[in-house]
């Protein structure tokens, strides 16, 4: 009888914690308990807020964005780890206090939503920096800003961006474009102060090479139609922005390296359902020098390179079961590209970061941490 009262006692406990777990793996892990961030009141020049806010890497960009109002911790320490994104807010009343009350990144785009906590009635304006800090992974995984304030959206910079080049296009004689037939077609991200971006301008249908012989780099792309740098609400050719120093050359190599990735996640179906390793860490069995990778769907059979991972811990990789598909399987459309990424020997802690940040990736399906037999 005990026993049996035992086992009901365990399964009433069981659902009840299955069912917490349930509760919490529903909930955004960015609330506002995750928000780090500081805030600055200053003076503005101007009181313009629209696209008016920037990624930094490091502390010298910091510094000469924020000039004497840089904070002192964010030295170069803290940006080893991280990132900042800095942006401007304008009260209405200079006794008004807003926060960032939370924060999400959906489909390459970062959500940051402020809140008013306190309400003044002072004539004068309030002028602050908001500064949140992000991770490096985070970073990676955004190439837009939205920023809401009080439920309503108060910058959304492709919104600026499309605005803006209506006016450079009136202002070359193209009439005829207007917020219907204007469309940003890539959308590369910002780099540093600027944005490069592709918008949908008549093309000829032809393979065009952009190339940068002083640096050594060249890009193709597949028709004439070339990327646009966007600064400060002026476009430029990419070309005529290196030329002109608006683009260096460590923006040219990261733009690059976008391109690079955009091509490659072409390959797969990005629809596959992504699946989350959530194993326990310390299995025994499980060694802390190889993950297996599984990729999502793909029709084409791409050969990566190790490089496209990103790991600064990986020594090699190799193909399990082959690049391309068997012809004895017996259900194909289970069928997935596997490999095996073999790893510097750093401890289980550092391999659980490894695991999140190919899991980041878009086109990875699963990443599970390796064990005895190879390829388990």
């Amino acid at each position: 009888m005990f026993k049996n009262k035992t086992i009901k006692l365990f399964l009433i406990f069981g659902l009840i914690l299955f069912s917490l777990v349930g509760l919490v793996g529903c909930s955004n892990p960015t609330v506002s308990d995750n928000v780090n961030a500081t805030y600055i009141r200053t003076h503005f020049e101007d009181d313009e807020g629209n696209c008016e806010f920037k990624v930094v890497n490091n502390h010298i960009d910091l510094v000469s964005l924020l000039e004497d109002d840089a904070p002192e911790k964010y030295d170069d320490n803290f940006f080893e780890t991280k990132s900042l994104l800095v942006f401007k807010i304008v009260e209405s009343s200079g006794g008004n206090k807003s926060e960032i009350e939370s924060y999400e990144i959906i489909d390459k785009t970062l959500n940051v939503y402020v809140k008013t906590k306190q309400y003044g009635e002072t004539c004068d304006m309030g002028y602050w920096w908001f500064i949140l800090e992000l991770s490096k992974e985070e970073v990676e995984t955004f190439e837009n800003v939205n920023i809401f304030k009080n439920g309503d959206e108060i910058m959304n910079c492709e919104k600026q961006i499309i605005q803006d080049y209506i006016r450079y296009a009136h202002s070359i004689g193209l009439e005829y474009v207007n917020e219907k037939n204007t469309k940003i077609l890539e959308n590369y991200g910002n780099f540093g102060d600027l944005y490069i971006i592709k918008i949908n301008r008549s093309a000829f249908q032809v393979i065009t090479c952009v190339s940068f012989l002083d640096i050594g780099i060249e890009m193709q792309f597949p028709d004439s139609n070339t990327p646009l740098v966007y600064k400060n609400g002026y476009f430029f050719e990419l070309k005529d922005a290196y030329n002109n120093g608006i683009v260096t050359k460590d923006i040219l190599l990261d733009f690059q390296k976008k391109i690079e990735k955009n091509i490659i996640l072409n390959h797969f179906d990005l629809t596959d359902e992504k699946i989350i390793w959530n194993g326990n860490i310390n299995d025994p069995y499980i060694v802390d020098d190889s993950v297996i990778v599984t990729l999502k769907k793909t029709e084409t059979y791409p050969e990566l390179d190790l490089s496209v991972f990103g790991l600064e811990n990986a020594i090699s990789m190799k193909y399990l079961d082959g690049i391309t598909m068997p012809d004895n399987i017996a259900k194909p459309e289970k069928w997935r590209q596997k490999i095996i990424i073999y790893l510097k020997p750093e401890g289980k802690e550092k391999l659980l970061e490894t695991i999140r940040k190919i899991e980041q990736l878009e086109f990875v399906k699963s990443v599970n941490p390796n064990g005895i037999v190879e390829g388990n």
